[in-house]
């Protein structure tokens, strides 16, 4: 018996953002996609990983019922990563000012990426794009991508975009000219989603909030501010007392990708009893 997660246009919303939650996370795989230790629950039938010459990395997997296109987010030992995060003055793009650097890393890897749906999409299968952090971001300005059409008519627009702790993207313009359905999900004090602080970045989608006690909120009152954020993260240095493990913020914790996994799971759970 297969113990793949379900995946597909008659499936729940988070049902479908579990099954990507495991995408954005096996992304972050060096080696081999098989590698992540939850495979079994994606198991593609086809898969193939890309890269780009900004260290732009993610692969397209193809089942029967669905193609998922994942990117891969920051990783804090790669420099070309945090190039690409601090580079946030705006660009002109698809008629749109946004992140520079996102948009950069994002050319990079567009025609790899489509073709690769190219060859994968054998039955119109519907497509599904995620990402964290960074591969949020990326998987954003790939949605708008592929909701403009591909060559000679191709309809790529995704069925979903899904991110989990991404930073904003781009201006009013292009939130407001999306055309995909967002769904943003953000995990108790992730700092990440504040990311630009600066300029003129405006979120998109529909947020979905775990609180810290795992209960979903749709309300973006809920959220901590930034400058909250911050004196929380003051605080738990100066009561760790020079302990390293307990000097680690809230905000950079709740950033991890497995911690969206496990409160989706548990969300889904929830769900079905």
């Amino acid at each position: 018996m297969s113990s793949r997660l379900p995946l597909g246009p008659d499936k729940t919303e988070f049902q479908n953002a579990l099954f990507l939650s495991h995408c954005a996370n096996a992304a972050y795989e060096r080696g081999d996609l098989k590698s992540y230790v939850h495979y079994d629950q994606i198991a593609f039938d086809q898969v193939e990983q890309f890269e780009g010459p900004e260290d732009t990395q993610g692969f397209v997997g193809a089942t029967d019922a669905a193609i998922v296109l994942a990117f891969r987010g920051t990783e804090p030992d790669r420099w070309t990563d945090w190039c690409t995060d601090l580079n946030s003055t705006q660009m002109s793009w698809l008629n749109c000012q946004v992140h520079t650097g996102f948009a950069r890393a994002h050319d990079g890897v567009a025609n790899k990426y489509l073709e690769l749906i190219r060859k994968f999409r054998t039955n119109q299968q519907p497509i599904y794009v995620t990402g964290h952090s960074l591969g949020g971001a990326l998987a954003i300005l790939a949605g708008k991508v592929l909701a403009t059409g591909g060559e000679s008519g191709e309809d790529f627009k995704p069925a979903l975009v899904v991110t989990f702790g991404a930073p904003k993207v781009g201006d009013v313009r292009f939130t407001t000219s999306y055309g995909v359905t967002l769904l943003r999900f953000v995990h108790n004090e992730d700092i990440i989603r504040h990311v630009p602080p600066l300029g003129s970045y405006v979120d998109g989608g529909s947020l979905l909030y775990f609180k810290a006690d795992g209960a979903l909120s749709y309300s973006v009152n809920d959220i901590a501010t930034l400058t909250n954020r911050l004196k929380n993260a003051v605080k738990a240095i100066l009561a760790a007392k020079g302990r390293l493990s307990d000097m680690v913020p809230n905000w950079i914790q709740d950033h991890v990708m497995e911690r969206y996994i496990d409160r989706l799971t548990d969300y889904v759970k929830t769900q079905q009893a």
